[in-house]
């Protein structure tokens, strides 16, 4: 006996253990299934009976047994009534809860049949799938599907079932010329009867009366129309149209679904494109000085998409001195990576082909903002500061071009040292300043992108240069990679169960005795 048919009866008689104490008499409910229940009354002991369901859907029997006591007519009356009326509404139940179990059937099978698509390969496979689910659940007799082209203003037949393609009318549909098609897709179907209105036989195949036209849309937007056909003209019954917009939803998950594995696929490519023209920029092959001259260096650059915009490199002008640049450009993912891309690209061009003025750093920066001015547009912009330590005179000069302010640990004082400018890309002709301090033995330079002291905690507070300054005074006498990873760390730790994700960068540089 199945589960559904055990619930029915346990309910069932819930509702008769209820009418018999409320009334008086007994009500009863003998299940369709006399192996397993039987009455003990006889003809003679039962006052009224009637079954519950109908047809291959008979469920059972509800018996109203006679009283032993007596009772007028009248009272009989009313007690039959009253339990035919139970009667009636359980088999309004019944029909009720057979129609839902129909449509979960047919709404499961749609479904299955729009979950099945893993590739825009078997994409057409699925379409005439569910071409084939919106005939054989309906009383219809074929159908199919106009697919819009990207720019909204034509459809295209992309696939039918139950008729040839050659014989649909208008395969090629404009939508300026104000087909069904965009009534459908404006007010999300539309019924097309010939025999009330001959003009629209136009849009029928031969041979058919009438036409129902779904919308195929998702959130995103629409991505054309399903159309279903039958010889007979006739109007379109609640569950038909229920079927056809399921259907319809399930054409447009799964085009939804192809376009995003197409998206993926492209992304994919890009990202790693991307990713190849950025491997030059491993940290481990620039974040170094020779051993001999006198610093030691540290750094360490998370993006929080697979590529990002945040720029660190060590680059060796001759063997007495060495360009430090560090920056954040705007936005993230790839748009901030082709910024970045660019700011390093003209940087470098600056370093190794003018290297004469590669230790004037305000004049590099102006180089540098000119180029990205030029090939960058007007919203996209980056913080930079460039800057050159010089081996033998222990000294650092440097150019700082809205980016967030170094921190100089100098005989365990600590300063921040000072901006000279906006960022590059914002205008052609900014003009840029530049600052020079002595290193000696032990000093320290922290040099950070926002990524770092903007970087928010779950309960929306920021780590600000405070949290920086406080273990850089700490931890000043380890070594530059061991101040680094102590900031680094106290980041993650603040940053725990946040959401608010940003390209990190961070670079240690240390004087060495």
């Amino acid at each position: 006996m199945s589960t559904a048919t055990d619930t029915a009866h346990e309910w069932i008689e819930e509702i008769c253990s209820r009418f018999s104490e409320t009334t008086g008499w007994n009500l009863q409910f003998q299940l369709h299934d006399p192996d397993l229940y039987s009455s003990t009354l006889t003809n003679d002991e039962i006052l009224w009976s009637r079954n519950v369901g109908e047809g291959d859907h008979r469920l059972g029997q509800l018996i109203l047994e006679l009283p032993e006591t007596s009772h007028d007519d009248r009272s009989f009356e009313m007690v039959c009534s009253l339990a035919e009326l139970i009667g009636q509404l359980l088999d309004r139940v019944m029909v009720s809860s057979r129609q839902i179990d129909d449509h979960s059937r047919e709404l499961s099978s749609i479904f299955e049949i729009g979950t099945s698509v893993r590739s825009e390969d078997n994409l057409a496979v699925a379409l005439t799938e569910l071409l084939r689910a919106s005939v054989s659940l309906t009383g219809f007799r074929a159908a199919c599907f106009f697919l819009l082209d990207p720019h909204v203003r034509r459809m295209k037949l992309r696939a039918t079932c139950g008729l040839d393609e050659v014989i649909v009318p208008l395969a090629r549909r404009d939508l300026m010329e104000e087909p069904p098609d965009l009534i459908a897709l404006l007010h999300n179907s539309i019924l097309i009867n010939a025999r009330e209105d001959e003009r629209q036989t136009t849009w029928l195949p031969p041979g058919f009366s009438m036409g129902y036209c779904a919308s195929v849309q998702s959130d995103s937007g629409p991505f054309g129309t399903l159309w279903v056909y039958d010889r007979r003209s006739r109007a379109v019954t609640a569950r038909e149209t229920h079927v056809v917009l399921s259907v319809a939803a399930q054409i447009a998950a799964v085009l939804e679904r192809a376009v995003l594995l197409k998206e993926s696929a492209e992304q994919h490519r890009l990202n790693r494109e991307l990713e190849v023209a950025s491997e030059s920029q491993a940290f481990e092959h620039f974040c170094t000085v020779p051993p001999e001259s006198g610093f030691e260096t540290a750094a360490f650059c998370s993006s929080h998409s697979s590529v990002g915009g945040d720029l660190c490199e060590l680059i060796r002008i001759d063997e007495h001195h060495t360009a430090v640049a560090i920056g954040d450009a705007t936005g993230d993912s790839v748009p901030a990576a082709l910024i970045m891309a660019s700011v390093r690209g003209a940087l470098r061009s600056q370093i190794d082909h003018h290297a004469i003025d590669a230790f004037d750093t305000a004049e590099v920066i102006r180089m540098v903002n000119r180029t990205v001015y030029g090939v960058t547009p007007s919203h996209q912009f980056m913080s930079i500061l460039y800057g050159v330590i010089d081996h033998r005179d222990k000294t650092f000069t440097y150019t700082n071009a809205g980016h967030p302010m170094p921190i100089h640990l100098h005989k365990e004082q600590t300063m921040q040292l000072k901006s000279h400018g906006m960022l590059v890309g914002v205008i052609p002709d900014a003009t840029y300043s530049s600052s020079t301090i002595s290193l000696t033995p032990g000093d320290l330079l922290v040099m950070y992108s926002d990524g770092i002291s903007e970087a928010m905690s779950k309960h929306r507070k920021m780590f600000r240069s405070d949290g920086i300054l406080e273990i850089v005074i700490r931890e000043n006498a380890r070594s530059a990679q061991d101040v680094m990873q102590a900031i680094w760390q106290r980041v993650e730790v603040h940053t725990a169960g946040s959401d608010y994700p940003d390209d990190r960068t961070l670079l240690v540089i240390k004087s060495l005795p």
